[in-house]
């Protein structure tokens, strides 16, 4: 079966799909931060109180500025705890009751956020990587 799709592409259909991937990934890993500070600056208040009990997540007092840099540091860690609930909650940065009481529509998002990141970073890497072993021209980065 591989073979038959092998014998089918030839290498400059690799390539452009190979570019298409990387264009790909790399939009992925672009929009994901933009989309991040806009949850921070419209959504913050609903995420602070969806996590009354998670107060290692997200401060609750402080106030948090209103420049770009501080807004996305107070959203990473709740789109890393939201990527991976289990683990967060087994380590007790998220609370169990807060991740189940959480609005379902933005648990989504912010776990989608966290593996859309995961998943861009991991893909540029491997593309990358591919492309160095491949010995395309354009790919020259080890």
């Amino acid at each position: 079966m591989f073979d038959f799709v092998t014998s089918m592409l030839s290498f400059y259909d690799v390539k452009n799909i190979y570019h298409y991937l990387m264009l790909l990934f790399f939009l992925m890993f672009l929009i994901t931060p933009v989309w991040a500070l806009y949850l921070s600056y419209f959504k913050i208040e609903e995420i602070r109180n969806g996590l009354r009990r998670s107060w290692q997540i997200i401060n609750l007092e402080g106030s948090i500025g209103w420049d770009p840099i501080s807004r996305s540091w107070a959203i990473r860690d709740v789109i890393g705890a939201f990527a991976f609930p289990a683990h967060s909650i087994k380590r007790g940065r998220l609370s169990a009751e807060d991740y189940a009481e959480f609005p379902k529509r933005l648990r989504v998002v912010l776990r989608g956020l966290g593996v859309c990141s995961v998943i861009s970073l991991l893909g540029i890497f491997i593309l990358l990587l591919i492309g160095d072993l491949a010995g395309w021209e354009d790919v020259d980065w080890f």
